[in-house]
């Protein structure tokens, strides 16, 4: 349940073929196999989308968290019959409360290395200058570099020394790290989806950079305005800053993108009965 199952960065890779191997095995042993609220993609070649379509055909029941992963598996031959949409099972988080004061307007870094079409030079820079300029626009709040996964954290930690004092890094250990340092934020630029999707269940405003299909995806169901070319970071700023005075200190109610996404997922668990 849950998570970017299948996906192939380079053409060589062929993350299908782990799945493949547990599905065949359980059915072997006549054990009924399920999916919810996976997504997949992208893939390099049309053997590794293939291949992930075939492997969840092995399936009795496949959910998808987004629209673009079902496209994808309906499009390589998956069992359209088999298929559904659902949503990630991160929504399922319960909100905590804000701070008393909300102090913090934090920027989500991520570091693209993996992906041949960003420039992660120009993304470093454009990541620094956007730092600066928050800390320009709000120069009572302390603009802070986090990142939730650990590839990122060497590049948050290096923006954070390049803006010379005008953001710092703050490491993120655990879930509940996480949501105490969002309960403290008037905003958030995020990038990376699932950080995105926790704070969106905490209340927590949000301007998206846009990386992937399914960055873009979760803000039109979330409903939270259009996604920022993270690959156009630097030019994107002017925006991102007119965006920021309309969103930050502000309590949005998400409850209606938050309760359709719990009710499809428990729809889709309740298929296990």
């Amino acid at each position: 349940g849950g998570g970017n199952i299948m996906m192939d960065y380079t053409k060589k890779s062929a993350s299908f073929e782990k799945y493949s191997d547990y599905i065949t095995i359980a059915k072997e042993n006549g054990v009924p196999t399920f999916v919810f609220s996976a997504g997949i993609g992208p893939f390099r070649t049309e053997r590794q989308a293939k291949g992930a379509a075939a492997a969840l055909n092995g399936c009795e029941y496949v959910s998808f968290r987004d629209e673009s992963s079902l496209s994808l598996f309906k499009e390589n031959g998956g069992n359209a019959e088999n298929a559904a949409i659902s949503r990630d099972p991160v929504f399922l988080l319960e909100g905590r409360g804000a701070a008393q004061k909300r102090n913090v307007v934090a920027l989500n870094v991520i570091d693209p290395s993996w992906d041949g079409g960003v420039d992660r030079g120009a993304l470093e820079i454009g990541y620094t200058k956007l730092a600066r300029a928050l800390a320009e626009e709000y120069p009572k709040k302390e603009i802070v570099l986090f990142s939730t996964e650990k590839n990122d954290e060497a590049l948050a930690k290096k923006i954070a020394r390049d803006t010379s004092g005008a953001a710092r890094y703050f490491e993120i250990g655990s879930l509940d790290e996480l949501i105490a340092f969002y309960s403290r934020c008037s905003l958030l630029v995020g990038a990376r989806m699932h950080s995105m999707i926790i704070a969106f269940t905490q209340k927590t405003p949000i301007i998206a950079l846009s990386w992937s299909r399914k960055t873009d995806e979760f803000c039109s169901f979330a409903n939270i305005g259009k996604a920022h070319k993270i690959a156009e970071l630097a030019d994107e700023i002017p925006e991102i800053l007119e965006e920021a005075d309309e969103k930050a200190d502000t309590t949005a109610s998400n409850d209606g993108a938050i309760n359709a996404a719990r009710e499809a997922i428990l729809k889709d668990i309740g298929r296990l009965g």
